[in-house]
């Protein structure tokens, strides 16, 4: 369990209760299906196990609309790394990718929210993040009926700041959850993964907007 673990399940989301979640505590991944690539569980966390240059691991998932929720350990090197958590995706993955759907793409000091159009990839937003090199990372996903998506990087709370928003409604179909993983193939560098949760429900809110309040006088 990572550090994480118990403060986004049941400290900022109260109790899972959602579609589906995995913490890897049982010493394995079943459920899953290795797309490309090897994969272990060590110490109830997710890692790529093989030195190709893409890992692929995909998991059944309808959702899209609710909270996705994960835990990263973000490696050093990741200049040359890159982490794509796709939590919303139709499409075959392999031989040749044609998935469609959207994700965040974390690499070296960068979030981004990416759309995924049969494969090829577009970024439709991104931020700077410090000093989560050899760190545990927390990210919360919400995605709306209108395709809103937010990203809450560490949230410690049901309503917060999003470090992400963008709208997009390009795709509203899913069959599956990716978690992809890349190296440039000069070297060989993996995250972790822990702490899975999905849910139906919009867990995370940004603060309400502040109005100006007006008075009306009436002129006499």
């Amino acid at each position: 369990l990572g550090v994480f673990g118990v403060l986004g399940v049941f400290g900022v989301l109260g109790v899972f209760g959602g579609v589906w979640s995995d913490d890897f505590d049982d010493g394995n991944y079943d459920g899953w299906t290795v797309e490309l690539g090897d994969f272990l569980v060590t110490d109830g966390e997710l890692l790529s196990a093989s030195g190709v240059t893409v890992r692929i691991l995909s998991h059944a998932s309808s959702q899209t609309v609710g909270t996705w929720s994960i835990d990263h350990w973000h490696p050093t090197h990741a200049g040359i790394h890159a982490q794509n958590i796709i939590f919303l995706a139709s499409g075959d993955v392999t031989p040749s990718p044609a998935y469609s759907g959207y994700g965040i793409r974390i690499c070296e000091r960068s979030v981004f929210i990416i759309r995924y159009d049969e494969g090829t990839s577009v970024s439709l937003a991104f931020t700077i993040l410090e000093d989560f090199y050899e760190t545990w990372t927390h990210y919360d996903i919400t995605r709306n009926a209108t395709g809103g998506i937010h990203v809450y990087v560490n949230a410690t709370s049901t309503t917060a700041e999003p470090d992400l928003v963008v709208v997009d409604t390009n795709h509203d179909i899913s069959d599956k959850f990716l978690l992809r993983e890349g190296n440039n193939g000069f070297y060989y560098v993996v995250s972790r993964i822990d702490n899975i949760t999905v849910d139906d429900e919009i867990l995370i809110t940004p603060p309400p907007t502040k109005h100006t309040q007006h008075t009306k006088h009436t002129q006499h």
